[in-house]
C-alpha cells in the first residue's frame, strides 16, 4: 500500500510524524490490507513457531503484496523448511521478493511456486539469489510463465563453482523446448553428485584431452565413507561423453547402478566411438540393463572391446551373448558387418577384405579367425579373401586349411605379411583336395622355400586347364541341348582328355618335395 493511498484512508495532516513512523504505519496498514490468514500467520513466524516447519499457503489467491509480507517474515526464520505458494496470483514482483528471501534465509530447503503468474524476470531474480544460497534443494516453477530466458539463467547459476545445492527443478508446463528442460534436469541432478565427479564431468564435456579415463569403483573403500554412483550418475556421464573423443576407459564397478543407468550407457554407446573399456561389475543392472547394452553392441557399436558385468544378476545366456559381441568388436569391423551375410550365403558378397587400415587397424585372433572360417565353410559366393597383415601364424593356417577342405568358391586368398612358417604345408594339402583355389599369396612370411614350391605346385594342379582338344566342346553347365552329350564321339573325346589331364597332373605331383604329406 503506498503513502498516497494510506493518506486517503488515514488523515494525518497537520501532524509532525517522522518518516520512520510513517513507514511503520504504512506497514501496519499493509498488514490490515492482506487476508486474515497471513495477518494471523506473521506473529507466529516472528516468534519461531515450530509447527510452521512446513508452511502451506497454496490455493489462497495471494498476490504480490501478500507474499511480500510472508517473505519479509521468513528472511531470518530458522524454523520453516518447506514453503508452498502454489496456485496463487504471484507475479514477477512477488517472485523478486521470494528471491530476496532466498538470498537471506538459511533454513528453507523447498519452495513451490507452481501455477503462478511469474515469468522470466522473476525466474532470473531467483537465479541470482541462488548464488548466495546454500540450503535450497527443491524449486517448483511448473505451469508458470517462465520461458527459455528464465530457465537459461537458472541453469547458468547451477554450473560448477556456483550453486551446488539445488537438486530438483520442476518446469512442467512451461513454454520451453524439451532439450532445454533436459538440460535443466541434468544441471539439478548434477548437484546431487560429488563435487569431484561434477568437475570431471565438466572436463569431459569440454573434451579435455588430459582426461582419458574415469575410475569410480569402490572395491577397497568402506561403504559408510563413500558416495555410490547411481542411475542419475550414468545419465550425466552419458551426456558428458556423448561427443567426447578422448575418454577410452570407464570403471563403474561396485556401485548402485540399476537397469535404467545401464540403458543410459547403452544410449551413449550408440554414438560414442572412443570408449573401448567399460567395467560394471558388482552393480544391479540385471537382464534388462544387460540386454540394452547387448542390443546396441549388435546393431550400432563396433568399438567397445572390453565389457565386464559380473555379479549383476544377469543370466548366463546373456553373459555368453555379450562375450560373443565383445569378441566380434575385437575383430576387424568388416567381419562383424558381413558375418550374417556370410552365414546366410548372400550372393551379393563375393569379396572380403580384412587388411588393416588407418581407420580400422584391428587384426584377427584365433577365435575371430575361427568364426570367419566357420562362416566360409559352406559359402558358395565369396571368391576372394584378403587376410594381409593379420598376425596369422601356423595355428591360424590350420583353421584356414580346414575351411578350404570344405569351401568350393574361393579362388584367391591373400596371406601376405603374416607370421606363417612350416604351417603352409596345411595349405598345400587343402589345395589338392579343394580343386578350385588357384592363388595363395604368402609373401612376407617365414615359409621355407621347399614348402612354397609345394604350395605353388598344388595350385598349379587347380589352375591346369583341360587339353586343347576339349576346348570349344559343350559342357553340361552350358546352355546346350542334352542330346549333344549322348553321342559316342563326345564320350570318346572326353575320356581321352581326362586321361591326358590326369597324366599332366601326375607330373605336378611328382615334382612336390614332400609327397608324404600330400597323400592324405
Amino acid at each position: 500500500i503506498n503513502a498516497e493511498y494510506m493518506e486517503k484512508m488515514i488523515d494525518i495532516s497537520g501532524n509532525k510524524a517522522s518518516p520512520a513512523a510513517v513507514k511503520r504505519l504504512q506497514s501496519a496498514c499493509s498488514v490490515n490490507n492482506t487476508p486474515i490468514a497471513i495477518k494471523e500467520l506473521l506473529p507466529r513466524l516472528e516468534l519461531g513457531d515450530r509447527s510452521l516447519a512446513k508452511l502451506d499457503l497454496a490455493h489462497h489467491e495471494f498476490d504480490d503484496a501478500a507474499v511480500t509480507l510472508v517473505c519479509r517474515a521468513l528472511h531470518t526464520s530458522a524454523v520453516c523448511r518447506r514453503l508452498d505458494l502454489a496456485d496463487n496470483l504471484i507475479g514477477d514482483e512477488g517472485a523478486q521478493r521470494v528471491a530476496d528471501m532466498i538470498r537471506a534465509n538459511e533454513a528453507l530447503t523447498a519452495i513451490d511456486l507452481s501455477s503462478n503468474m511469474l515469468g522470466d524476470v522473476g525466474a532470473q531474480a531467483i537465479a541470482r539469489a541462488l548464488l548466495r544460497n546454500t540450503t535450497l534443494q527443491r524449486l517448483d516453477l511448473s505451469r508458470t510463465a517462465v520461458t527459455a530466458a528464465g530457465v537459461e539463467a537458472l541453469i547458468a547459476n547451477m554450473d560448477l563453482g556456483k550453486n551446488d545445492t539445488l537438486i530438483e527443478l520442476k518446469l512442467d508446463g512451461c513454454d520451453i523446448p524439451e532439450a532445454l528442460n533436459d538440460k535443466a534436469q541434468d544441471a539439478a541432478c548434477g548437484n546431487a553428485q560429488p563435487v569431484k565427479f561434477k568437475r570431471i564431468l565438466q572436463r569431459m564435456q569440454l573434451n579435455d584431452p588430459a582426461v582419458v579415463e574415469l575410475k569410480a569403483n569402490h572395491s577397497n573403500e568402506k561403504e559408510e565413507e563413500i558416495f555410490f554412483y547411481n542411475d542419475i550418475s550414468c545419465r550425466l556421464l552419458a551426456v558428458a561423453l556423448l561427443n567426447n573423443t578422448h575418454v577410452y576407459q570407464v570403471n563403474l564397478g561396485n556401485n548402485k547402478i540399476g537397469p535404467e543407468g545401464a540403458c543410459f550407457l547403452a544410449d551413449l554407446l550408440e554414438e560414442n566411438t572412443t570408449l573401448i573399456e567399460l567395467n560394471m561389475n558388482n552393480n544391479q543392472i540385471g537382464d534388462e540393463g544387460a540386454r540394452a547394452i547387448l542390443n546396441v553392441l549388435k546393431t550400432r557399436n563396433n568399438t567397445l572391446q572390453t565389457f565386464w558385468c559380473e555379479s549383476n544378476n544377469v543370466s548366463p545366456e546373456l553373459i555368453e551373448e555379450l562375450a560373443q559381441q565383445i569378441q566380434l568388436n575385437n575383430m576387424p569391423t568388416q567381419l562383424k558387418v558381413t558375418l550374417d551375410a556370410l552365414k546366410n550365403n548372400s550372393p551379393s558378397l563375393t569379396e572380403l577384405d580384412f587388411a588393416p587400415s588407418a581407420e580400422n587397424n584391428r587384426r584377427f585372433d584365433l577365435k575371430g579367425l575361427q568364426l570367419l572360417c566357420n562362416a566360409l565353410r559352406s559359402n558358395t559366393h565369396v571368391t576372394a579373401l584378403n587376410l594381409t597383415d593379420n598376425n596369422i601364424d601356423d595355428r591360424g593356417m590350420q583353421l584356414i586349411a580346414q575351411m578350404l577342405h570344405h569351401n568350393r568358391s574361393l579362388v584367391a586368398v591373400n596371406l601376405r605379411n603374416n607370421k606363417i612358417s612350416i604351417g603352409a604345408i596345411d595349405i598345400a594339402r587343402a589345395v589338392l583336395g579343394n580343386g578350385v583355389l588357384q592363388h595363395v599369396l604368402l609373401d612376407g612370411n617365414n615359409v621355407p622355400p621347399p614348402v612354397l614350391e609345394d604350395v605353388e605346385a598344388a595350385l598349379g594342379v587347380n589352375r591346369h586347364e583341360l587339353s586343347s582338344s576339349h576346348q570349344g566342346r559343350p559342357h553340361p553347365w552350358d546352355d546346350v541341348s542334352p542330346a549333344a552329350f549322348k553321342t559316342l564321339e563326345y564320350y570318346d573325346s572326353l575320356t581321352t582328355d581326362i586321361m591326358a589331364d590326369a597324366m599332366k597332373d601326375r607330373e605336378f605331383l611328382t615334382n612336390l618335395g614332400q609327397v608324404q604329406y600330400i597323400c592324405n
